[in-house]
């Protein structure tokens, strides 16, 4: 079935050879379905919908970590933090 202006995700049958779940946006290839298989005593298969887009953030370059050892002192302040922690 088509609606106007919607899309519809499900393109598969979710109960034997019948489409049940039907998911519909305004916005084309949005997501991705995927049927799950049955869960439990059910009679018709789960629909999961995965978002396609992509994040389009530039690349950061890595950032360079140092790392630092503690001294006798500090070893002692973090194991009493751990001993007084729940």
């Amino acid at each position: 079935m088509r609606l106007k202006r919607l899309n519809q995700y499900v393109d598969f049958h979710t109960r034997e050879n019948v489409m049940l779940d039907l998911c519909y946006s305004n916005i084309a290839d949005a997501c991705k379905a995927y049927k799950l298989p049955l869960l439990g005593a059910s009679d018709h298969n789960a629909v999961q919908l995965v978002p396609t887009y992509i994040c389009k953030r530039r690349k950061s370059k890595h950032k360079q970590i140092s790392n630092t050892t503690l001294d006798e002192c500090g070893v002692e302040q973090c194991w009493a933090a751990f001993d007084t922690t729940d």
